[in-house]
Order: C-alpha cells, then sequence, then structure tokens
C-alpha cells in the first residue's frame, strides 16, 4: 500500500501497473479500491502467472498465463537429458510461450487524436 501511495505520488504517476505475480496483483486491486480509485479508469492492473484464483467469478484481471503443466514436463525431460549426458552436458535454454489474457483490468488502448495513448509503466519491482 506505501508503495501504491509512492507511485501515485510521483509527477506522472503510471496509469498501469505490471506485478510480480497474480497474488501481488489481488493486494494491488484491493488497495486502488481502498484509495477509491477506478480498475482500469484511473489505473490498469495485470499480473503474471494465470493462476485459477483470477477465474473465479467474473474474471477480472489481466494476466500472462504461465503453462506450469509444459513448464513441468520440460524440466523433468532436461533433467534426464542431463542425467544421461552427465554434468560437462551443456545447458539447454527453453523458451515456452505465455499468453497475455486480457480481461477486465486494462483496456485496449483507443487511438484517440491521432495516435495512442502509451501508459506510463513505472520502473520498480513491486512484489
Amino acid at each position: 500500500k506505501a508503495l501504491l501511495e509512492e507511485l501515485l505520488a510521483l509527477p506522472n504517476p503510471p496509469t498501469a501497473l505490471f506485478t510480480v505475480n497474480d497474488i501481488v496483483a489481488f493486494h494491488l486491486l484491493a488497495a486502488i479500491r481502498a484509495r477509491g480509485l477506478r480498475v482500469p479508469e484511473d489505473l490498469a492492473v495485470v499480473g503474471f502467472d494465470g493462476i485459477e484464483q483470477g477465474e473465479q467469478g467474473v474474471p477480472f484481471l489481466t494476466t500472462v498465463g504461465q503453462p506450469f503443466e509444459r513448464i513441468g514436463s520440460q524440466a523433468a525431460d532436461l533433467l534426464l537429458e542431463r542425467m544421461e549426458r552427465g554434468p560437462g552436458a551443456a545447458f539447454r535454454h527453453v523458451l515456452l510461450e505465455a499468453p497475455v489474457i486480457v480481461r477486465a483490468s486494462t483496456r485496449a488502448l483507443a487511438l484517440e487524436d491521432g495516435g495512442p495513448a502509451a501508459p506510463r509503466m513505472a520502473g520498480r519491482n513491486v512484489g
């Protein structure tokens, strides 16, 4: 809550916040609402995880979905590969898709007056 107040006190406060995970996003949503602000009209919020809690009731939180099952499966495959090749085997970097699931905590940026209204994101880690 204190960090939210600090961000909103900036000369050009952010219009959107991206959190480290959905749990932090849910706490941030509560703090924003407790301050009397509206989401997404006053401040948009995006989480990261795509956890089940985001699906309860009417889905609200925009989030980046993590493919947890694929992460686990890929990790097991990499471990088995590593065990077969031994400790000297080269490391592999694996990139999995993480789709953005757009919901009501954000809104599409409208093209107004000939140009997009870009959100200002705070350059700090939250959470």
